[in-house]
């Protein structure tokens, strides 16, 4: 099941969202964990959890970018356990972003990503290189 645009506040979920995410947002110097909350809270981001019964498998965090005339739903942050049992709920997000008038998907992720997406129609379109200073 997945529950998606979580309402803000977070509430009684946000020590599960960041407990999910922390290792996602650890290894992106870019993003903290504090900041991102506070963007889901706020509406900028959307907040989707992954359920089994009463345990969240996943979090995927997703924010629209662009312009009026080609937005593109990004996928910030892709975390839990077991991926590969629920990643096809991804299909269930890129149809909400379809309906938020996005006419493309894109997210910044390690290789494997790309072996595990590409049956699903995913492409690799650039390298995204990166110098810690």
């Amino acid at each position: 099941m997945i529950f998606g645009g979580l309402v803000p506040p977070l509430g009684p979920v946000e020590a599960i969202v960041r407990a999910v995410l922390a290792p996602s947002v650890a290894n992106d110097p870019c993003e903290n964990m504090d900041e991102l909350i506070e963007e889901i809270e706020r509406g900028e981001a959307i907040c989707w959890l992954i359920t089994e019964g009463e345990d969240v498998r996943g979090c995927v965090v997703t924010q629209i970018v662009g312009q009026p005339d080609h937005l593109q739903l990004f996928i910030r942050h892709c975390a839990g356990d077991g991926i590969k049992d629920w990643l096809h709920y991804l299909r269930l997000i890129e149809m909400w972003g379809i309906s938020q008038g996005c006419d493309s998907m894109e997210l910044i992720g390690r290789a494997g990503w790309l072996r595990m997406l590409a049956p699903t129609g995913w492409r690799q379109q650039a390298i995204v290189m990166r110098k810690i200073l």
